[in-house]
């Protein structure tokens, strides 16, 4: 018999958060291809993936960062808003790049261990 891990736990979460994006980012590539049969699959793709990007990058910075770091440290950022309910910021600049950097990536390889005790 194997003992259990507990280290095991910490990457089911993880994977199942993985798997949901996927199977949302297929959900979203069939209903675009719905809305638009003129698509060809690298365009339904990649705005399938912006949508899923979206969604992640919403409940990032909407639901996990203001536990992790309080909503007040958010707002004084601008990444959220007082104003409607102090969630979403209009700011949108299209001359900015949004690419992630290392650092963002590094940091965050580490937040599976944010996951308390174990699922049975």
């Amino acid at each position: 018999m194997f003992a259990a891990n507990p280290a095991t736990n910490a990457i089911i979460g993880g994977n199942l958060v993985s798997i949901w994006f996927y199977r949302n980012h297929n959900r979203l590539a069939r209903a675009l291809y719905t809305l638009n049969p003129c698509w060809d699959d690298e365009r339904l793709f990649r705005v399938a993936r912006d949508i899923n990007i979206a969604y992640y990058q919403h409940i990032l910075y909407y639901d996990l960062v203001p536990v992790l770091l309080g909503h007040k440290y958010p707002l004084i950022a601008g990444v959220t808003s007082a104003v409607h309910g102090g969630n979403h910021v209009d700011d949108y600049d299209d001359r900015l790049d949004p690419t992630v950097s290392i650092e963002f990536v590094a940091a965050t390889r580490w937040f599976h261990t944010l996951q308390e005790g174990s699922i049975q």
